[in-house]
């Protein structure tokens, strides 16, 4: 007989009614906070153009620590002679930049330099150190370059120290009015920063460092990773 292809109408598919239609994808970027991947909440952090300190209600601190003369603008013939002995050139602002100073024992240094250079067997400063000492002292920014060897660690170390001194004095102030005495021989947080490129380097740094927890009673750390 005939074959016939009878089509059946299909059923009709079946809507849930509780499913939600979906958002396409900029609908879903647009009006929900995006998601803190460490953390799994919203973030609601601020750009860093926003995040900015208000120092103009901070109280002022000491950074001269220098003891001796201040630089001259126009350096006179003797004080160029000096520097040329010893092999330095000086640019920049030569107001902050005083004379080399040629002993560890000069009246000009706080008494710690002579302490801290007779513990590393220093007896005389090297030319690195003469002239990087005194406007750091001051207070000024400064950018030492010598050849490796030539005491550059002692040189930008040794300024440290009466910097933190005097952080700790004043810290020792602040907490005896807020009537809060810290453990002996304890920080509430650390007073300065070294940055160095390699883990070597920083282990160096405390290697010269250390002897200043005898003298001075600082204590020093190397963070690497």
């Amino acid at each position: 007989g005939d074959y016939i292809d009878t089509m059946l109408p299909l059923p009709k598919k079946r809507t849930n009614t509780n499913v939600l239609p979906k958002k396409n994808k900029a609908e879903v970027t647009k009006n929900e906070p995006k998601k803190d991947k460490l953390k799994g909440s919203a973030s609601f952090r601020k750009p860093l153009d926003q995040l900015k300190t208000d120092f103009s209600r901070s109280e002022p601190f000491e950074k001269n620590f220098w003891l001796g003369e201040e630089g001259e603008e126009e350096p006179s013939e003797e004080l160029k002679a000096a520097r040329k002995e010893i092999g330095v050139l000086v640019k920049g602002n030569l107001k902050m930049c005083p004379a080399p100073v040629t002993t560890v024992q000069n009246t000009a240094l706080p008494s710690t330099f002579a302490k801290v250079c007779a513990a590393h067997g220093v007896t005389k400063p090297s030319p690195v150190q003469m002239q990087c000492w005194p406007p750091a002292l001051c207070g000024a920014n400064v950018l030492g370059i010598a050849p490796t060897g030539s005491g550059k660690t002692l040189a930008f170390c040794l300024p440290i120290v009466p910097h933190v001194e005097a952080h700790l004095e004043e810290q020792k102030k602040i907490l005896a009015k807020r009537k809060f005495t810290p453990p002996t021989g304890k920080t509430i947080s650390p007073v300065a920063l070294v940055l160095v490129p390699t883990r070597e380097l920083a282990l160096q740094v405390v290697s010269v460092l250390k002897p200043m927890k005898r003298l001075c009673g600082i204590t020093s750390g190397a963070v690497y990773g």
